[in-house]
């Protein structure tokens, strides 16, 4: 138990608390793994369609940008100038109000 908090800790550093939840309902497939493997008692038909609609919407969450990025950087302008590199730009923004 510890090591799965420290592993949630360090996940949410990287991703968003919701890709998390969402990725938790694919542990299911260890159950229908563990009812094949011990009980021999193949999954309902259905499993795999709700299997499917999970990985999609993991798919499509993941592939778009998180809202939070968005919105820290809506009013964010950044400008490169001749003879600048991109590491001089690291954490640069001018923020301006009209």
């Amino acid at each position: 138990l510890h090591i799965m908090y420290h592993l949630t800790s360090l996940y949410l550093t990287l991703d968003d608390a919701t890709f998390l939840n969402l990725s938790l309902l694919t542990s299911d497939v260890w159950g229908v793994i563990a009812s094949v493997v011990l009980f021999h008692t193949p999954p309902p038909s259905l499993y795999f369609v709700a299997f499917f609609f999970i990985l999609v919407g993991l798919w499509i969450y993941g592939y778009h940008p998180l809202p939070s990025a968005l919105e820290q950087h809506r009013d964010c302008l950044v400008t490169i100038e001749p003879g600048f590199e991109e590491s001089d730009m690291e954490g640069r923004c001018v923020v301006f109000s009209m």
